[in-house]
């Protein structure tokens, strides 16, 4: 080589270390590193190092501790890198386009320029971690480098008229760029050196996503807690607010920078499913949608695949935003959680993959399609189905643990079949607690994980929430809390009017209810909660005077339907699915199966006893106990309910035979021909349901309408035995003489609440036959007085 040789190729690596300086500076700004002294002392090229490392193995789901080194990063400065740069969107658009090459192309770097914090940095890399992610998910980005000086100065020297008059590294590349075939550039040319020469020529919509994404950040994704930083971390209380209210297995994480998702594991071979996946990711194909991308992720179970769908929405510019975002960087960041035997969420590790290139070669004329308008970035209304997907969500995420839709159990036979078995061995097991034996733990935690595994091995549909079901100016309305940084109260639902168009409801009693106060007794606590939710007097005011409510956990007993009651709506009833409010005409099965708890005995009621004599009176011609429901069932007796599945039961005798529970019920009842369901014991319509943790019981009312039944009466808590005699009384008496369910059911109210001086002459006259001193009875009940609050109406009570 001659001294002019050595003396081009010296410039040539001189140009290109300059190059490599001013691409680092843009890509690791001083405002960057500004919060951590470790980063800010450094020059460029380690400096930018360290922040792609940091963004990339975030990204790939490296813990926090693990992208941190002590005597360069702290754990601290890693999370405010995390927040401040990469989740806020904030990263330089282009080398964001190709991290694992960026990274590559630093490193490479890095022994090249004259600085030793550089090689430091490269050593502290490639023993990170995120470099043995790297090896596993992609080998080719960690292999030993190319002589990519070497090989330039090989072209100057086969080439000398080609680089001799380039003045800068820009104009090198440029002339390669022209000169030679792609893949000769590759040997001569770093990934970030090929990328940022072709993207500064042109503003590619992967890179204006990018630029956008800043505009549309998630908070509650940002801040530091918002993503578990370790596997086994707290649970950030937005996801637990989104599993628990909207009932998510699945849903979107990204912010930013960070294209993400988290998954909910339901069983634990579905964990395991997805642990594998972890070692061989595998995604699936759909068709292509007008309106949306559907990404689809395949876990591999034991007797086959199953499949996970994320649907983005191109006619909202957030999903658009984050689905663009998602192919820009051509990788996600997986959170994965299950849930305990007992229902909480636990989280269990993070992970990260790259997209298979044939995924983003398939989805990027879709995602980035030409002539797309973004959709206005500041209309924040739901669409009328965004809305509705959304309630459906909501009502989904009540019961879906324990009760399978009956259309998901058709598609799959070995999901009926672990169906039947998990309510066989629940029913046994809440006879045995309710007789005070010991219930077989082990039993119940296999069927669960049998039910488990099979329902995530099928397609979880979205619901449907079909407000024709409820006709014009009746709203649904569904109560549930959401956890935030404090638990407070929310309403969200919708109604159509008179013309049938749809009008959302949507309102949030953070200040005006607080949550957990206690009260002396129900009236105390209703007229608190009318005061507190005196909002929703307006759509009565507005002619919306019927109410169908849906409650979640930490309120699902709540009365709130004697609030609204008091606020000028006339009607207000519950449902726990919507789709179970189709109508029918009356049943034409005639007769009716009426039974009590009138044993003596330590559990012996003296006024179940008035109770079933009465109403067998007023209903007359009865029907023996079957499996098949007559067209009026009235049950008398102890009702329990808990947390647990095996906790809820309704004792109609001393026997075991005796007791009815809402397993039971789901497995053996058809209750298509029951008109009405009266449930009348404590708490056959209440639920001891923890907020953020899954629902693993069923309620006895839920499990009747469930069933067929069209209509129940049950209770919300606790109540007095005599005030259930005369309200059941009243209620039938009612419905004898051709009132309606719901005229029935209010008249019982109306009557009870108004005290033994005002019971209307001819119900004192039945009260008088049938009831033995009712009226001292009553005054001896006074500190019960409030409880015919606690009765509600469940089903479609309307024609």
């Amino acid at each position: 080589m001659t001294s002019a040789d050595k003396s081009q190729h010296d410039l040539l690596h001189h140009y290109r270390m300059l190059w490599f300086e001013s691409t680092a500076g843009a890509i690791a700004p001083d405002r960057a590193v500004a919060k951590c002294p470790g980063l800010s002392g450094f020059s460029p090229v380690p400096r930018a190092t360290l922040l792609i490392a940091v963004g990339l193995g975030h990204i790939l789901g490296i813990d926090d501790d693990d992208l941190a080194d002590e005597s360069m990063l702290t754990t601290e400065e890693v999370a405010r890198v995390l927040t401040d740069w990469w989740r806020f969107g904030l990263s330089e658009p282009i080398s964001s386009t190709a991290l694992p090459y960026a990274l590559q192309s630093l490193l490479w770097a890095c022994s090249g320029v004259d600085d030793p914090d550089a090689a430091t940095v490269a050593r502290s890399v490639q023993s990170s971690q995120l470099w043995e992610r790297l090896k596993r998910l992609m080998p080719e980005v960690t292999e030993p480098p190319r002589d990519y000086r070497g090989a330039l100065e090989e072209v100057a020297t086969r080439r000398p008229e080609l680089l001799c008059g380039a003045m800068n590294h820009e104009e090198v590349i440029n002339l390669l760029l022209d000169t030679f075939t792609a893949s000769e550039v590759g040997l001569v040319l770093t990934g970030l050196e090929v990328l940022y020469t072709v993207y500064s020529q042109q503003t590619t919509p992967s890179i204006a996503a990018l630029e956008r994404s800043s505009d549309e950040i998630h908070y509650t994704r940002l801040e530091e807690g918002s993503w578990p930083s370790y596997a086994g971390a707290k649970v950030p209380s937005w996801v637990r607010d989104t599993v628990a209210n909207l009932g998510a297995r699945q849903y979107y994480a990204s912010t930013g920078h960070v294209p993400a998702v988290f998954i909910v594991a339901e069983s634990a071979e579905e964990l395991r499913a997805w642990e594998g996946w972890t070692y061989s990711p595998r995604f699936g194909t759909v068709p292509a949608e007008v309106d949306r991308y559907e990404l689809l992720l395949v876990p591999e179970f034991d007797d086959g695949p199953g499949y996970v769908t994320f649907r983005y929405s191109y006619s909202s510019y957030s999903t658009l935003q984050e689905v663009q975002v998602l192919f820009a960087v051509g990788l996600l960041r997986i959170e994965m959680y299950r849930f305990t035997p007992g229902g909480e969420l636990e989280h269990c590790w993070n992970f990260g993959v790259p997209l298979p290139q044939a995924v983003i070669e398939d989805a990027a004329p879709q995602v980035f399609a030409e002539g797309r308008d973004l959709p206005d970035r500041f209309d924040f209304g739901w669409s009328e189905e965004e809305h509705l997907a959304r309630l459906a969500m909501i009502e989904a995420s009540l019961f879906e643990a324990v009760l399978v839709p009956g259309s998901r159990r058709a598609k799959a036979p070995s999901l009926q079949a672990a169906w039947d078995r998990r309510l066989l061995v629940v029913d046994r097991a809440a006879k045995d607690w309710a007789v005070g034996a010991t219930p077989d733990h082990a039993l119940l935690e296999e069927s669960h994980e049998e039910l488990s595994r099979e329902v995530s091995k099928t397609i979880r549909e979205p619901g449907v929430i079909d407000l024709d079901l409820l006709g014009p100016n009746r709203a649904l309305l569904q109560f549930h809390v959401r956890l935030g940084s404090w638990p407070h109260l929310r309403c969200d639902g919708a109604y159509k009017n008179d013309e049938g168009n749809l009008r959302a409801v949507s309102l949030e009693f953070s200040t005006s209810i607080e949550l957990g106060r206690s009260f002396n007794d129900v009236g105390q606590l209703s007229k608190y909660l009318s005061d507190g939710l005196a909002e929703l007097a307006e759509l009565p005011a507005a002619g919306v005077i019927k109410a169908v409510l849906s409650c979640g956990a930490g309120v699902y007993n709540a009365p709130f339907h004697d609030a609204l009651l008091s606020l000028g709506f006339d009607e207000v009833s519950y449902t726990h699915r919507v789709a179970t409010l189709e109508p029918r005409g009356a049943s034409d099965v005639s007769g009716s199966w009426i039974h009590g708890y009138t044993d003596v005995g330590s559990e012996y009621l003296p006024a179940v006893t008035d109770e079933v004599a009465l109403v067998s009176k007023l209903l007359g011609e009865q029907s023996p106990r079957s499996d098949v429901w007559p067209r009026y069932v009235h049950l008398a007796g102890h009702g329990t309910t808990g947390a647990r599945e095996y906790e809820v039961s309704l004792k109609l005798g001393a026997d075991r035979d005796a007791i009815l529970t809402s397993a039971g019920i789901l497995l053996e009842v058809d209750a298509r021909s029951c008109d009405v369901a009266y449930l009348s014991a404590c708490d056959t319509g209440g639920g001891q349901f923890e907020l953020g943790q899954r629902i693993e019981a069923v309620p006895l009312d839920v499990a009747a309408i469930e069933s067929g039944a069209r209509t129940a009466i049950s209770t919300c808590a606790p109540v007095n035995d005599f005030i259930a005699c005369l309200f059941a009384g009243v209620f039938h008496a009612q419905l004898k003489d051709g009132f309606s369910v719901w005229n029935s059911y209010q008249t019982a109210r109306t009557i009870l609440g108004g005290g033994v001086a005002k019971v209307p002459l001819d119900m004192a006259e039945l009260f008088d036959r049938e009831i033995e001193s009712w009226r001292d009875r009553w005054v001896k009940a006074k500190a019960a007085k409030e409880d015919w609050r606690l009765f509600r109406l469940s089903g479609r009570h309307w024609a």
